[in-house]
This record gives C-alpha cells, sequence and structure tokens, in this order.
C-alpha cells in the first residue's frame, strides 16, 4: 500500500475555539509561543504553527487543545 501523506503529516484528535472537536490532518511547520485571535483572552501559549491537509491552508494549533497526536501513515 502506498501512502499518500507527505514526509511528517501527522493526525491530531483537536479541540477547536469553538469546542468543536475533530480529527485533523496536519504537517507541523513550526512551534510558537504567543497569542492568536482565536485565544487573545487567554495567556500566552504554545502554539503548532501547521499545513492542514484537510482544508488546505496554514492554521495555528494550540498545543493544549491537541489530545493526541499520531504519525498520518499509521
Amino acid at each position: 500500500m502506498t501512502n499518500s501523506q507527505p514526509p511528517g503529516a501527522a493526525r491530531i484528535d483537536y479541540t477547536n475555539w469553538k469546542g468543536a472537536r475533530a480529527i485533523r490532518t496536519i504537517v507541523p511547520k513550526a512551534f510558537e509561543f504567543g497569542t492568536s485571535a482565536f485565544h487573545a483572552d487567554e495567556a500566552d501559549q504554545w502554539f503548532v504553527i501547521a499545513w492542514d491537509l484537510d482544508r488546505n491552508v496554514e492554521r495555528m494549533f494550540a498545543m493544549k487543545n491537541i489530545h493526541s497526536w499520531r504519525p498520518a501513515n499509521e
């Protein structure tokens, strides 16, 4: 079987700022400590900057809202 995911792709179980929980497929690019428009009322925190393969756009994911993380090819 051929894996169609790019190298480094991961599947995360993530709850977004609206409280919606879903499995997302991402390619992590960097980590950043700070705030975002979606978490502006919270203290600074860690984010993973990643390409969201499900939505085909770069996004910031709050690390505290990631419930699990595993390679996408598992």
